[in-house]
């Protein structure tokens, strides 16, 4: 009988297993596809250069904007890519700490928030794209059975967009979303639903870019 029970076990505890992978395989195929579905219809691809333009913005005009809205805030060119402005947060301290590039105690430092284009920065950022190959079904776990298609979705950032750094500062809480909006609403009339999730007034699921 124990003999028995120790088998009905172990097969109750592979069940298990096997049911918890199908589980996290079928989650990763629907994040997979959810995020295919943001470059697969050209018309609306965050990879596509001119659905992604819209007003674009020169980085020297967002960082007058930027300094003028928020006096902690420096927007330099890039210390190591001439294509890329730099913004940074000014950090002021009451007592003097060591800065340990330069060696020296000082009351006040640069912080590296994110980059931003130097040239011309397109409204949305542009993202290429990369291929994951995703089971049909999962009717089979035997993968040499299992028929597979290759699913596009967004890989890195290609070109940034000047509403995604607004978006940074705000979640960094070196702007307010009203302070972004405004801005946003002083160079374009966009009212695409991605907006208002970069800033958080929106939880529904639709692309991040």
């Amino acid at each position: 009988m124990l003999g028995i029970d120790s088998a009905k076990r172990e097969r109750n505890k592979q069940v298990q297993t096997l049911r918890e992978y199908r589980q996290k395989v079928a989650g990763w195929i629907k994040r997979q596809t959810e995020h295919s579905c943001y470059v697969e219809d050209q018309q609306n691809s965050v990879a596509n250069v001119e659905r992604q333009l819209g007003n674009p913005v020169s980085g020297w005009v967002l960082k007058r904007e930027l300094e003028a809205l928020n006096t902690r805030l420096r927007v330099e060119p890039h210390p190591w890519n001439q294509t890329l402005m730099a913004v940074y947060e000014l950090r002021t301290y009451d007592q003097p700490v060591m800065n340990f590039d330069t060696g020296f105690f000082e009351t006040q430092s640069k912080e590296y928030v994110c980059s931003a284009q130097k040239d011309l920065a397109p409204e949305f950022s542009v993202m290429q794209l990369r291929y994951e190959r995703v089971p049909v079904g999962l009717s089979h776990i035997d993968r040499s059975t299992v028929v597979f298609r290759d699913v596009p979705i967004p890989g890195r950032e290609q070109l940034r967009g000047w509403r995604t750094v607004l978006a940074h500062l705000v979640n960094h809480r070196l702007l307010s979303v009203t302070q972004a909006d405004r801005l946003a609403a002083k160079y374009s009339s966009s009212s695409r639903e991605s907006w208002a999730a970069l800033t958080g007034k929106s939880k529904s699921a639709v692309s991040p870019f």
